[in-house]
């Protein structure tokens, strides 16, 4: 792959523009040696990095007398409140819940991986704050409050139906599910309505400690250093950085899927914000591909205001970015790189991941004794965890220099 930064003076000067225009775009895309290796969506705004958190269903919990669970007690209460009503399973959800779980194991201070507070990087799996989550979780699926699947369930179109037939009732999901999986279950229950949850606490009052919050660049296309157009295609490229690359991406064409508002800013025509009750008959999804490739990681700015019209469309949406933007800290490490040294220590990664995703079902179903946590604790430290999170911290450290 070439170095874009070796080619971007003279063939991507617009791309260069908008990443030394911002210090946190220009921290995230250069590596510890100064260069740049890829272009990548520069999400002009905090809001563009927001877009997944709890949800449920806001119908039963009036029906239930109860109100938007908060601490981990609240969201007890509301699971088995669902239960009593017939739910099936109260809370559901896809495989890699397990490695994204940082949703309810943040109300105990720790993450699902190596996470990064302010005292540095820790492996949240082998901490004590895991073992309570486990608990939990455990004592949950006991009752029958949580979906048996989720360990091995990967079909969205699956998780969609269970939701949506009142076979479940509440996950973790991305923030258009709240109008989608609303306008889908209305065929079920014309009162059905998804709302958002803030990311669970202990204590009610507290800030979450762990939520979504992508890094303000997603790393999107290399060039290849055995290409014959290595210059073309950065060219090409750097038209998505543009004034004019930047609105197509984002907007379409003016008259078709956009037009300028009174004040000169582009807003979608009937065509996107209408669908699929349009004359094309797209879905809003269909109709945005038909048009404007830009989905927050694409090779140009990802605008706010992109974000506020599509993915903001509806108000519940709009609450829920509020409530998950909420948290101390991000459950997502930024761009840092590491040096082929530790690059060969973090491969051990991999292999410690899987483990832990199997024995975290396995301690939840109950396949395992909670009592053998610590036998579990020392097998990931036996295999080089220490080692790892010093690679990490290290790596990190760099970037903080940058």
């Amino acid at each position: 792959m070439v170095k874009i930064s070796d080619y971007w003076d003279e063939h991507a000067p617009n791309f260069k523009k908008l990443v030394m225009s911002n210090p946190e775009w220009e921290k995230n895309l250069k590596d510890d040696n100064g260069n740049v290796w890829q272009f990548a969506g520069l999400r002009e705004d905090k809001l563009n990095r927001v877009f997944f958190g709890p949800m449920l269903r806001k119908d039963l919990l009036d029906k239930a007398g109860l109100p938007v669970p908060e601490t981990i007690d609240d969201w007890h209460t509301t699971l088995k409140a669902f239960k009593d009503m017939g739910v099936k399973n109260p809370f559901t959800a896809l495989n890699w819940f397990i490695g994204y779980s940082g949703a309810f194991v943040g109300a105990y201070g720790v993450n699902a991986s190596i996470y990064l507070d302010d005292t540095g990087m820790h492996y949240g799996p082998i901490e004590e704050g895991y073992k309570q989550y486990l608990t939990t979780f455990h004592e949950w699926y006991k009752e029958g409050l949580i979906d048996p699947d989720f360990v091995t369930l990967k079909d969205w179109g699956i998780l969609t139906t269970k939701v949506t037939s009142g076979d479940s009732a509440a996950l973790v999901h991305f923030l258009s599910n709240i109008v989608d999986y609303t306008e889908a279950g209305k065929g079920t229950d014309p009162n059905f309505q998804m709302v958002a949850a803030p990311y669970p606490v202990l204590n009610k009052g507290e800030i979450p400690k762990f939520g979504q919050q992508d890094p303000p660049v997603a790393p999107t296309t290399m060039v290849s250093a055995s290409s014959k157009y290595i210059e073309r295609a950065i060219e090409y490229l750097d038209y998505g950085y543009t004034e004019e690359g930047i609105i197509l991406l984002n907007f379409g064409i003016e008259g078709e899927s956009f037009e300028y508002d009174e004040n000169g800013n582009p807003r979608y025509s009937a065509l996107i914000t209408e669908a699929p009750n349009t004359e094309k008959g797209w879905t809003q999804e269909q109709a945005l591909a038909m048009y404007c490739p830009n989905s927050g990681t694409y090779s140009t700015l990802d605008t706010k205001s992109y974000f506020e019209q599509i993915r903001l469309r509806d108000p519940l949406q709009k609450e829920a970015v509020n409530l998950w933007k909420n948290v101390q800290f991000s459950s997502l490490l930024p761009n840092f790189s590491f040096t082929e040294e530790e690059t060969e220590v973090a491969k051990k990664m991999a292999d410690i991941e899987t483990y832990v995703e199997e024995m975290t079902a396995k301690f939840i179903l109950g396949d395992e004794p909670l009592d053998r946590f610590d036998e579990y604790v020392q097998t990931i430290k036996e295999w080089g965890i220490d080692d790892i999170v010093k690679v990490y911290n290290d790596a990190y450290n760099r970037f903080k220099n940058r």
